[in-house]
């Protein structure tokens, strides 16, 4: 900061004489007023400047701590090792792939090879699922997955989803159907052995000799069930069939694609297919192949194909006959020449092809094409090329092979012209033509 008064000849008094007036006063006071009045000015602009400062510098503490603060805040509300999907509908089926959106702690969330998944409006409704390969997508929490276990197929769109294995309450679950169904089989193996002491009983009995009398009777018997002991009581402590379809209900299919293929739609004239490793799908068969599938001998096939006889003809019925091959021999002609092909070229980059001898080449891109000569075009190979497009085309000579002309013009001159190439010698090609350099 450079000060706008001296002090040597604004401030200083020269002598005891001189006349300290009120001129002498308001002079030296005035210059001092300014020089505060200036500095005033700049403590304005400082405080303005470091005012600016405070607030940008609070703004990117605010900006850079907001986010992780609202992490903290989530981690707090969610943890760290569970999400939630809240909206889409979703049944757990074991086998089935199970589909969800995470809508809350995404940011936080990174999957375990297992997760469980659990109801939050039921909580005996939950299962264990696996992650598919690449099936966790954070930027937009779609999380692929598979079922492994559930206790119910109740839908809800409202799922806790954890990195807890969830092993020990599945295990505890199975145990105790495990333990069920031991416990039935024990009831029925001491029935079959109660059976089993009767039977006995009546072979040793039959073993002894010949039977005299059946339950106390002589001669012609005719039993009823109460004659036999112990036989109405054995038969009512059988397991039906009600109590078989009882137990049989509550248990899961051995193999997933039972429950896939029991569950599809089945329609006439569908036959199934696999989409996938684990789905099926159905493809409607029109009646027309229907009718070719269902074609018993190739008279038939040939008849619904509308061939009539054609595909029991040889081939030699279809050879072109002698005198025409003569013909056109004699003549000198081929099929190029009696019916050239165009070669109708759309991109930017082209390499010529034995196959193209004979044919017009058409260009049609809007941008610079550059058609190449390869080394391998034989003695004779000749075509046309057409500039039918506002791209140039520039006639460029590949490895090993070698362009002349005349002018070392190797470009189309524009819209509509048509150049010519000949190969003089394999892999020499001359250019002809409407050509620019």
């Amino acid at each position: 900061m450079t000060l706008k008064i001296n002090y040597n000849t604004d401030l200083f008094v020269p002598s005891d004489r001189t006349q300290l007036d009120r001129i002498f006063f308001n002079k030296r006071f005035s210059a001092i007023f300014s020089e505060f009045s200036d500095l005033d000015s700049r403590m304005t602009i400082y405080d303005a400047q470091v005012a600016n400062l405070v607030a940008v510098g609070l703004q990117r503490i605010n900006d850079l701590l907001g986010p992780m603060l609202a992490k903290i805040q989530q981690a707090s509300d969610l943890g760290f090792l569970q999400c939630q999907s809240i909206g889409t509908s979703i049944s757990l089926i074991a086998g089935n792939a199970e589909g969800f959106r995470v809508t809350e702690g995404a940011d936080l969330f990174t999957p375990t090879p297992f997760l469980m998944v659990q109801d939050i409006t039921d909580n005996t409704n939950w299962g264990i699922v696996s992650v598919d390969a690449g099936g966790w997508t954070p930027s937009t929490g779609d999380l692929a997955t598979h079922c492994v276990y559930c206790t119910k197929t109740q839908a809800s769109t409202q799922w806790y989803i954890s990195c807890s294995a969830a092993q020990l309450p599945a295990m505890q679950n199975l145990l105790s159907q495990s333990q069920t169904a031991a416990t039935t089989c024990n009831n029925d193996v001491a029935a079959v052995n109660s059976s089993m002491v009767t039977i006995n009983a009546a072979l040793s009995a039959i073993a002894a000799g010949p039977v005299v009398s059946v339950a106390g009777r002589t001669g012609v018997v005719t039993l009823a069930e109460s004659d036999i002991t112990n036989l109405t009581t054995d038969l009512a402590s059988k397991a039906t069939t009600s109590f078989v379809t009882t137990q049989v209900a509550s248990k899961q299919n051995q193999s997933p694609k039972l429950d896939t293929l029991a569950a599809m739609t089945w329609a006439a004239g569908s036959l199934l297919l696999a989409t996938s490793t684990s789905t099926l799908g159905s493809l409607v068969i029109s009646t027309y192949m229907q009718g070719l599938m269902g074609a018993t001998t190739a008279a038939a096939a040939q008849s619904t194909l509308g061939l009539g006889d054609a595909a029991t003809h040889p081939a030699s019925d279809f050879a072109t006959p002698a005198s025409v091959t003569s013909a056109i021999a004699a003549a000198s002609i081929n099929s190029t020449q009696i019916a050239p092909v165009f070669n109708d070229q759309t991109g930017t980059t082209y390499t010529f092809a034995t196959s193209d001898s004979g044919k017009p080449i058409t260009f049609t891109s809007g941008s610079a094409v550059t058609a190449t000569i390869p080394s391998t075009l034989p003695k004779g190979w000749n075509c046309l090329v057409y500039q039918g497009g506002a791209g140039q085309v520039t006639i460029a000579a590949g490895g090993g092979a070698t362009i002349h002309n005349r002018q070392s013009q190797f470009k189309t001159a524009g819209l509509y012209a048509v150049i010519s190439l000949l190969a003089t010698a394999t892999g020499v090609v001359v250019v002809g033509g409407d050509t620019t350099s």
